[in-house]
């Protein structure tokens, strides 16, 4: 059982945040700017462990790679269609400051062909199985981002 006091808190850019609980989260994951709006999994020292969906593997990033965490405030500046976007989990690129989801890069089309993507399930369905949160991961010597690994 977990009782309130068990949850660390600490300041990370900037906002004091605390485990257990939910905000938007923009990082930095290999120089591409991400956001999300995730659940906060585990503070470490150096670390910070988060996760989109319950349905989701755990994401785990250096803090000095969190650009900025805030709260549900922050969820007037989205468009409507971004922001349950990023209710149901999902996680977009900022590009630019434009934004695209994994999910509209790959209706695309921008990953056929690619190696990471591919059938995933019983239904046929498709999806990018690219290790993207695991920086030690071997894939990683076939390319930096799925614009590489697709050429």
């Amino acid at each position: 059982m977990e009782f309130l006091s068990d949850f660390k808190k600490k300041v990370i850019a900037g906002k004091d945040v605390e485990e257990k609980s939910i905000y938007f989260i923009l990082f930095k994951d290999h120089e591409v700017e991400k956001l999300c709006h995730a659940r906060i999994d585990e503070i470490a020292d150096e670390t910070i462990t988060f996760r989109t969906a319950a349905n989701r593997g755990p994401i785990t990033v250096q803090q000095s790679d969190i650009i900025e965490i805030t709260g549900e405030e922050k969820s007037e500046c989205f468009e409507e269609s971004m922001l349950k976007g990023l209710y149901r989990g999902e996680i977009y690129i900022l590009e630019n400051r434009s934004t695209t989801t994994l999910q509209e890069y790959q209706s695309q089309g921008k990953c056929e062909g690619c190696q990471f993507y591919g059938i995933v399930d019983i239904d046929g369905r498709k999806d990018c199985t690219f290790p993207w949160f695991d920086e030690g991961a071997d894939e990683w010597e076939y390319g930096k981002n799925c614009d590489e690994i697709s050429e």
